[in-house]
């Protein structure tokens, strides 16, 4: 089917059932005490400039307090302006543990995590916490980065990056992403846009120091959107839990949005619900997407239940993905199965970010005992061709221990 036939349209429709209410929403953040609740204006918060954040060679990593500026090192700070920026970009549904895994990532020298890098422009607005737990307008590291990459944050025309943040790297969007992404097709606020990322990608490298940035945004449209940066050398993990835990997580209730803890009206505001039969229709989107939008040699399958039985396997296996092409030794595991949240500058994703101290890397399945039948059931059926081709789902002449996507998850489990 042509992208210019009526049946594109048609999926994008079927899209937009399935999506509908599913994302949280995005709030206006007020700079005012007593937010008057009659002006919807939106005011953006005021950066001071700061000096930018220098980097020397051979230094070496520097502990993360809060508020400071984590700095890594790994001789690569100088770099011309050339040089492609190794983003590893972590894909999949949301609740699969990818900010786990960019925690863990970021644990090892030259890697670091920005969490959900799309969220930068709404901290602009809400100023959300960061990772280190400073209101993003007060965070050293993100200031430095504002002031490389545009100037200072107060130059950057907020309303218009948000117009062009919905139109290209939204799902219902993707038959106009993939227009774009012909060369001979894309207008001009594509290429501003492509222009704008690469920028904060290069600021981040430069500020942090870093060797490659962790991305845990997850979504597809982001990851092919990424593909047109030229200065971006992009490794996609594809990260994949069974739909059914993932239903489970997304229809939990009363979780506290920790981000908006400092925010006036918002601090109490929950993070928000999926229904089961939502949940299960995005699981297989997303993953349908990742398999058509990235090549083959760009992206590397990881199941998180294979990772939190085995960590240090699945460890080496991505930085031996992540850093394939480059002509140093490649990065030790760490060997253990716990590990140190520390106060990272990450935006977006689950509230365990803000947690400090040791924790344990352990697969969560209460979902099987704690989830409805009616709803394993549900989720099961709609999600049950990828959870087969997955591994996920035993059958009686299936006695390998690999599947096509690698070894299978619930032997794993039984081995660890």
């Amino acid at each position: 089917m042509s992208l210019g036939q009526p049946g594109a349209s048609r999926l994008e429709a079927l899209y937009l059932l399935f999506s509908a209410g599913t994302r949280p929403r995005r709030y206006a953040y007020r700079a005012e005490a007593e937010p008057d609740t009659n002006d919807t204006a939106i005011r953006q918060v005021k950066f001071d400039p700061v000096p930018v954040v220098s980097v020397g060679r051979n230094e070496n990593v520097q502990e993360m307090h809060r508020g400071q500026v984590d700095v890594r090192s790994t001789g690569l700070a100088t770099r011309p302006s050339d040089v492609p920026i190794p983003v590893l970009y972590i894909a999949g549904e949301g609740r699969s543990g990818s900010t786990i895994l960019s925690a863990i990532l970021g644990n090892h020298a030259g890697y670091f995590p920005v969490g959900e890098l799309p969220d930068v422009w709404q901290a602009l607005q809400t100023n959300e916490l960061c990772g280190c737990g400073q209101p993003f307008a007060n965070c050293p590291f993100w200031r430095a980065v504002g002031n490389v990459a545009f100037g200072g944050w107060d130059s950057v025309k907020i309303d218009e990056i948000l117009q062009q943040e919905a139109r290209y790297t939204r799902h219902r969007r993707i038959f106009q992403l993939i227009r774009q992404s012909r060369v001979h097709q894309a207008d001009a606020a594509f290429h501003a846009y492509c222009e704008r990322l690469g920028q904060l990608y290069s600021a981040i490298r430069e500020v942090s120091g870093c060797s490659v940035i962790v991305d845990s945004t997850k979504r597809p449209p982001f990851a092919m959107l990424l593909r047109n940066v030229p200065s971006i050398e992009l490794r996609v993990v594809h990260l994949v839990r069974d739909s059914r835990g993932v239903a489970f997580s997304w229809n939990k209730v009363g979780i506290r949005n920790v981000q908006y803890s400092q925010h006036p009206t918002l601090k109490d505001s929950p993070m928000p619900t999926i229904r089961p039969w939502k949940s299960a229709l995005r699981w297989d989107l997303k993953n349908l997407l990742i398999h058509a939008l990235i090549p083959a040699s760009q992206r590397l399958f990881v199941r998180y239940e294979c990772f939190t039985s085995e960590p240090n396997r699945e460890l080496d296996r991505i930085f031996q993905f992540a850093e394939a092409n480059k002509m140093r030794d490649r990065t030790q595991v760490i060997p253990t199965s716990t590990f140190t949240s520390k106060p990272f500058h990450t935006l977006g994703g689950n509230p365990v970010r803000f947690t400090r101290g040791s924790i344990d890397v352990r697969v969560d399945a209460k979902w099987h005992t704690e989830m409805p039948a009616m709803h394993k059931l549900i989720v099961g059926g709609l999600t049950f061709p990828l959870l087969f081709a997955y591994g996920y789902i035993a059958v009686p002449w299936a006695h390998s221990e690999h599947t096509i996507f690698g070894r299978h998850p619930r032997r794993t489990q039984q081995e660890g």
